[in-house]
């Protein structure tokens, strides 16, 4: 069809015809201005709009002033919005020049009243070939209407002029008959001659209600009332908005930017409006003490003034709590354990995602579990009619995700291969439960990994099988099981890096893994003696619950062993890395008020050695470390 309207055929009615719904723009429709049209209309124009749109996009630079920014790319409308911020700072500085006028004005519904036939004529005049302005003229005049009303098309008409809105023609056309515009007007009336001329020929109309002109603050009145009476156009102070961009006068002023600030506080509003329950929306959203008083007890409302907190007094601003943390903090943490849903997981979340096997088998086994794969099967179900075939059965049948990984005859030969060892029978079940038997099956813990990636590799390889089959290359079943092995070998050597031998074959594996002893490796823990003339002090500090009640223990001694110092006492509810800050803190307090000055100090935190290194080597002192406690 797009062939053949470059070929100079004319698009049938049914492809150019185009439904309009027309939305209020307000509550009281009075006037069609009131009603904004909405056009459903075939998507083969915008192809074939798409198409000349492209063609017309490397001639633009060369054709349209330097003035006109929008629509042409390799221009920016900053360009534009520039240039006239300069033009009123210069009206504003030339206090003795004469009266200069900027004139602001708005076209009344520019793509719906452009003449098709000024169209045709300003592309003529520019030099377009006949036979590429009949083809703009066949795209753009073609188009029939019908009214929806009540959800029922009404009415077939024919429109008389304009271009479509979101067609992506219609902005390149709109540009090129404006450039008629690019006269050198050097007089006012001049000017006001060229926009009355400009309508005519066009068919648009320049909406001099919602225009406005501007000059200079300390005009003529004589002077301002001459201009209004020539272009009928009402005076206005600056400042204005030009493309969505404020230009200024004079100084800049935070009023300047107030409608943008209270577009953002409406917007901000009606978010907060959208978080309210209906009921919580009908008061002011304090806390009523003595509501809470009449409806739960006592002690009820005590032990929530106390915990919670909540602000009583009127004009008291509330503080945000958090209510992913126990504290009420904030944390990126908290946010991602929510989103990755590590609460209460499935069984399918916990076991797809093997430590040691590949993520693309895993993924692959991810979309199996949610049959998203596109088999024969899954397009039928999307509506998609098409032949079916299984690539790996001699005898017709159907491809589909259960057979092709479950009941066809390879398949079984392969996960009965595998699953005899641990005593699953496949008789009378389904794939799922198949899967779930390996993931659940009662083995030793070190071999329960193995038996979560079983099936994924399983399934991976007779994926593999099935696409070799489809392009020409024939697997034998015994290769599957063969690079299921494999598969099996890489998960455990990656799992178990200490094992030196790990045997290939599926039997032996599990042989191997069921007689395994880990060996234990110890290190060696000595207390050293501290140098002559040092102490030596060791710290410790826990929380039962992080954070939760706390306390601290340190001991101090001498370079011959002794005990000089020794504190074991309970703080205030803290972390972990709190309570380890607390008693590095209260050690190395105890030992400036007992003069110790050459101090070896021993903790069981890494997380803290290092801190304490760092601000050593820093040179900072030890407020640093009260801070982060």
């Amino acid at each position: 069809m797009v062939r053949a309207f470059f070929n100079g055929q004319e698009l049938p009615k049914y492809v150019t015809h185009t439904n309009l719904v027309l939305l209020p723009k307000k509550n009281e429709v009075t006037t069609f201005s009131d009603l904004r049209p909405i056009i459903l209309s075939n998507f083969t124009n915008k192809i074939i709009s798409k198409v000349i749109h492209e063609r017309l996009v490397g001639f633009l630079l060369n054709i349209i002033s330097e003035e006109q920014a929008r629509f042409v790319k390799g221009r920016s409308i900053v360009e534009n919005v520039l240039l006239t911020q300069e033009i009123i700072t210069d009206i504003r500085l030339r206090t003795k020049a004469g009266p200069n006028v900027v004139i602001e004005l708005d076209m009344t519904k520019v793509y719906d009243r452009l003449s098709w036939l000024f169209l045709t004529k300003v592309l003529r005049k520019m030099g377009f070939g006949e036979r590429f302005i009949g083809l703009v003229f066949g795209i753009v005049s073609n188009n029939w209407y019908s009214v929806v009303v009540n959800g029922q098309p009404c009415g077939f008409f024919k429109s008389s002029r304009g271009v479509k809105q979101g067609d992506p023609l219609s902005p390149t056309l709109f540009i090129l008959a404006a450039e008629a515009l690019s006269r050198d007007a050097t007089s006012l009336k001049l000017v006001m001659e060229v926009l009355t001329a400009y309508e005519e020929a066009s068919g648009q109309l320049v909406n001099k209600s919602k225009s406005a002109l501007y000059m200079h603050h300390s005009a003529d009145v004589e002077v301002v009332t001459k201009v209004e009476r020539i272009t009928r156009i009402g005076r206005k102070e600056f400042h204005f908005t030009y493309l969505g961009f404020p230009i200024f006068y004079a100084r800049r002023k935070m009023d300047y930017y107030q409608d943008l600030i209270t577009k953002v506080m409406d917007k901000l509003q009606a978010w907060k409006g959208k978080l309210l329950s209906i009921g919580g929306s009908d008061g002011e959203g304090g806390w009523n003490v003595e509501k809470s008083m009449e409806i739960l007890p006592e002690e009820f409302v005590v032990h929530i003034l106390e915990k919670i907190k909540p602000p009583i007094m009127e004009n008291t601003l509330d503080v945000p709590y958090w209510m992913l943390k126990t504290r009420g903090n904030f944390s990126v943490k908290s946010v991602w354990e929510y989103l990755r849903r590590r609460n209460d997981p499935t069984l399918a979340y916990k076991v797809i995602w093997v430590k040691g096997l590949p993520f693309k088998i895993a993924f692959f086994m991810w979309k199996v579990w949610k049959n998203k794969l596109p088999l024969d099967d899954f397009m039928r179900r999307l509506g998609y009619c098409m032949p079916s075939k299984c690539w790996y059965c001699i005898e017709p049948k159907e491809e589909s995700l259960i057979h092709l990984f479950f009941t066809s005859h390879a398949a079984k030969i392969v996960w009965k291969y595998f699953l005899s060892r641990q005593g699953i029978r496949l008789e009378g079940l389904t794939l799922h439960q198949a899967i779930t038997s390996c993931w659940t099956v009662q083995v030793l813990p070190r071999i329960k990994p193995i038996m979560q990636a079983l099936p994924s590799c399983i399934i991976w390889e007779l994926w593999k099988r099935r696409n070799n089959f489809k392009y020409g290359e024939a697997v034998l079943i015994s290769r599957v099981i063969y690079q299921v092995s494999s598969s099996l070998q890489a998960i455990v050597r990656v799992r178990k890096p200490c094992l030196i031998n790990v045997p290939h074959k599926w039997k032996d594996l599990l042989t191997m893994l069921e007689n395994y002893t880990p060996r234990m490796k110890y290190d060696k823990v000595i207390w050293e003696l501290p140098m002559v003339g040092w102490v030596k002090v060791n710290t410790d500090g826990a929380s039962r619950g992080n954070p939760g009640r706390s306390s601290i223990g340190l001991c101090i001694r001498n370079d011959d062993g002794d005990l000089v110092y020794v504190l074991g006492r309970e703080i205030n509810a803290a972390t972990n890395t709190k309570a380890e800050i607390v008693a590095i803190l209260e050690a190395l307090r105890i030992c400036s008020a007992h003069n110790y000055m050459q101090v070896w100090l021993q903790t069981d935190s890494l997380l803290l050695k290092n801190i304490v290194e760092v601000l050593l080597y820093c040179g900072t002192s030890g407020g640093d470390l009260t801070a982060l406690g």
